[in-house]
């Protein structure tokens, strides 16, 4: 067997058996050797994955598969590996990223009674989220899928004795199902048409394919997809459920809602963009830039630090998806990388942050702090000054300031979005312009609530003292080194310079270049799309200097409205009765229209099955249990009285006529004699006449 197959089955294994023997042994283990299985599994799985990115990045993609199912008249259904680059650096990037929570995770979740629970927990997580990464088939991919929306149900819910843990997680898990249906569906479709989910086979049948394929369906099996797409990378309108993702553990929320679970949507569209077609595309570019709009807005006026970034999260996953949609398949890949590092830094300064406060809090009894209000922080830069520096750093790769790693993925989504539009506008008309006009608001609105929210922590005097008994004081130390150790490497890869040489043109990065190297565009059956693509990459380098000119002044302006608004000002309670406060305070009232039309739709549409049901269904029932009731006793009647009786009957004649011969029998021979004579005198009575 190939070496690199070995440790792809390490890769797999390690997490799924360290997962179930922490769960199984949990209770028996002590908390230093639970820690150790759990990071050196993460350890020893992201050297794996090392050795085969190195080995194999590109190259030609590693395959293996095998027969799984037959079907007599259909060909054979095979599953397996294939590991592209996109793979590879996703294998490599999800190993990394989890072995630095769980490094986190040593300090940040030390004296938690789940404290087992949690790391077999974010084992099982990092496996499910590789075999999305490495199959090769779609139906498999959909069930790794599946098993990454268990683990983040588990994972969101980890205190479910917290009511609103419970609720998030339950939330997450059925909003997601949602989107799964269409997914499934778009898997369906493809199967009717190809009669193969191998994703090597579709790339090769789609592009011999022309007019021997119904456009529709394609265009259908593309927008099932992308609906997978839209509930993991909460997308509008399916993004309701990670802002309340946010009641897990902080760790989580860095590994799951900032660099792994919500990219497999992304990761997803990368996977099969081949499938999709022009139409799909323009309906993903629209959906990305709504998302990413809405999701800035919604971050304006939170006071949680962790919804801040959550909303963030969904903004900028908004940027990745509409640069699918516009064609920019490596600029959304390498967004996805470099969002992976800088939001994952967010998160778990976030959790530095709510940590050093507990910590400093918890000797103060009957103190209910909340550790995540930024309204009782203010002034940390001084008690926290590392965590201060990483804060800024991955804020301002968030943001898109020049020389970190941020601006140039990001203003290379941007710079396709305003070439794309123009490209497309003698197709659909000036509504075009409305994907990169929002694209380009979102940069503003970035701008203004990293500004607003680094301010609140870090700047100004502590507002926790208001909040504090008499004579108390927070003594907040910075945290020790587990927690710092990984804060160092995610503030490390927030810079330029791990990606490119050159901060101004992502172009220039190995890894930008080799994600085209797999990107086929000759397929008859989508020549519109390519013929669109093409075009845009012709032009793309004229749109170059209006993006950065335009990208700096948004920042400059969103920072110096947040600095003026903010800075050295009374903030212990914001205007929340303007319309937009509240607005984005209550994310577009998204979950308040949701009750009111789809839950009580739904709530509606129970009750009329409950009413069918006790009315109709019930009465039918009724109905032929009383017919059941009467039928078996009027059988019961025939039976008792006329077959029994007949019978009975048959028995009593029956036992008549054997007395009667038994009459006949009194073994004398004189008898007999006599019964002999009279019957040869009978038949020769009845032979003569």
């Amino acid at each position: 067997m190939d070496l690199s197959l070995i440790l792809l089955a390490g890769i797999f294994l390690i997490p799924l058996l360290v997962s179930l023997f922490l769960f199984s042994l949990r209770k028996k283990l002590s908390d230093t050797t639970i820690a150790a299985l759990g990071v050196g599994a993460s350890l020893i799985t992201f050297i794996l994955s090392l050795i085969v990115f190195i080995k194999h990045f590109n190259h030609s993609p590693l395959e293996y598969s095998y027969q799984w199912i037959t079907l007599p008249g259909v060909s054979d259904i095979s599953t397996g590996i294939f590991l592209t680059n996109i793979s590879l650096i996703m294998l490599l990037l999800v190993s990394g990223i989890s072995l630095l929570v769980q490094v986190f995770s040593i300090e940040y979740m030390k004296g938690d009674t789940g404290y087992g629970r949690y790391f077999a927990y974010l084992s099982f997580f990092t496996f499910s989220m590789l075999g999305i990464i490495s199959t090769n088939n779609l139906l498999i991919i959909f069930v790794f899928w599946e098993l990454v929306g268990f683990a983040s149900y588990l994972l969101i819910g980890f205190w479910f004795s917290k009511h609103s843990a419970a609720q998030a997680s339950k939330k997450a898990f059925i909003v997601n199902r949602i989107g799964d249906i269409g997914f499934l569906l778009g898997i369906l479709i493809i199967w009717s048409v190809f009669k193969t989910l191998d994703i090597k086979e579709l790339s090769v049948l789609i592009n011999v394919s022309s007019g021997t394929v119904h456009s529709s369906l394609i265009f259908f099996a593309g927008l099932g997809l992308f609906a997978g797409c839209m509930g993991k990378s909460a997308q509008f309108p399916l993004l309701v459920w990670l802002p309340d993702a946010m009641e897990g553990p902080t760790p989580v929320s860095a590994l799951i809602h900032a660099a792994t679970m919500v990219a497999a949507g992304v990761f997803l569209l990368a996977r099969i963009f081949f499938i999709l077609d022009l139409d799909v595309l323009t309906v993903i570019a629209f959906v990305g830039a709504i998302t990413a709009f809405m999701g800035g807005v919604a971050a304006l006026k939170q006071y949680d630090i962790k919804k801040v970034l959550a909303y963030s999260t969904i903004s900028q996953l908004g940027y990745m998806v509409m640069a699918m949609g516009v064609g920019a398949y490596q600029a959304s890949f390498f967004h996805l990388i470099t969002h992976a590092f800088f939001k994952a830094g967010l998160f778990l300064c976030a959790g530095a942050i709510i940590h050093a406060l507990h910590k400093s809090s918890h000797h103060i009894k009957g103190l209910h702090f909340d550790a995540q209000d930024m309204r009782l922080m203010g002034g940390l830069r001084k008690d926290l000054p590392f965590t201060f520096i990483i804060y800024c750093i991955t804020a301002a790769a968030l943001v898109g300031i020049p020389f970190t790693s941020g601006f140039l993925s990001k203003d290379a989504i941007i710079a396709n979005a305003i070439t794309w539009s123009n490209v497309m506008s003698d197709r659909i008309g000036f509504i075009s312009y409305l994907v990169p006009l929002l694209a380009l608001i979102t940069i503003f609105l970035t701008a203004f609530y990293m500004g607003r929210q680094i301010i609140l922590v870090f700047f100004g005097e502590s507002r926790s003292k208001e909040h504090l008994p008499k004579d108390e004081v927070l003594k907040i130390k910075e945290n020790p080194w587990p927690i710092n150790l990984p804060l160092i490497v995610l503030g490390v890869f927030s810079f330029f310079f791990i990606f490119s040489l050159n901060p101004f043109n992502p172009e220039h990065s190995f890894l930008f270049k080799s994600l085209g190297k797999e990107l086929s565009l000759s397929s008859p059956l989508f020549e519109n799309r390519d013929i669109i693509i093409t075009e845009i990459n012709h032009r793309l380098p004229d749109f170059h200097l209006m993006t950065l000119t335009l990208s700096l002044i948004l920042i400059a302006t969103g920072l110096g409205l947040a600095i003026k608004k903010y800075y050295k000002k009374e903030i212990i309670k914001e205007q929340k009765d303007i319309f937009l406060s509240k607005l984005s305070f209550n994310n577009w009232y998204l979950d308040v229209i949701y009750q009111k039309t789809v839950l009580k739709f739904v709530d509606h549409s129970a009750e009329f099955v409950n009413k069918i049901d006790r009315k109709i269904i019930d009465s039918v029932v009724h109905f032929v249990g009383y017919f059941t009731v009467i039928f078996s006793l009027v059988t019961h009647f025939i039976d008792k009285v006329l077959v029994d009786g007949l019978i009975n009957f048959s028995v009593i004649i029956t036992g008549r006529v054997g007395v009667l011969a038994r009459s006949f029998q009194g073994g004398k021979v004189q008898y007999l004699f006599v019964v002999a004579v009279l019957s040869l005198i009978l038949m020769i009575f009845l032979i003569a006449f």
